[in-house]
């Protein structure tokens, strides 16, 4: 399964790139310090860990592929989410592997998400949510519950855009 890297100027890719259930890292979590050398760190990690890496910055891209890593180059113009996405996954033929692995993933910080019991979410979901809702995810690293509510919604939606499943 495809792994990512992104770096810092597409954060937001991230989070949905997660969502869609890949394996993704953010660049600025690699950051201990505002005056090292990011774009070290990047092509060291996408190395060490077989990692596809995701930028818009040009001089990136020639460094690391001029060390075999694999890149997919955004334009900088390309401010939709959706197109960035698309692009992406459209680029590594991964549309049904997205398809098939999403909401898997902790948008936050990655771990992998996994169905939890209804009580396993009380005191840790609102009173409310608890009382309404009876089906919960959690994240196996930060712990973070999850549930379908009011953004769902949303999510869905771009999601259902991202692999071509409009109506």
């Amino acid at each position: 399964m495809s792994k990512f890297i992104v770096d810092e100027m597409l954060g937001n890719i991230v989070r949905w790139l997660r969502i869609l259930g890949f394996d993704t890292l953010a660049a600025s979590d690699l950051r201990r310090d505002i005056r090292e050398d990011i774009d070290t760190k990047i092509i060291l990690t996408a190395l060490e860990t077989g990692r596809i890496l995701v930028t818009a910055d040009v001089q990136l891209v020639k460094r690391a592929e001029s060390l075999g890593i694999k890149v997919i180059r955004i334009d900088n113009r390309d401010t939709n989410t959706c197109d960035v996405l698309r692009k992406i996954l459209c680029t590594l033929n991964l549309i049904d592997v997205a398809r098939k692995n999403k909401m898997t993933r902790c948008p936050v910080c990655n771990g992998v998400l996994r169905r939890a019991r209804k009580e396993e979410a009380l005191g840790h979901v609102p009173q409310r949510v608890y009382e309404t809702v009876n089906d919960f995810w959690v994240c196996t690293k930060c712990k973070k519950f999850y549930w379908i509510g009011s953004h769902y919604h949303n999510i869905k939606k771009v999601i259902s855009r991202v692999l071509g499943e409009e109506s």
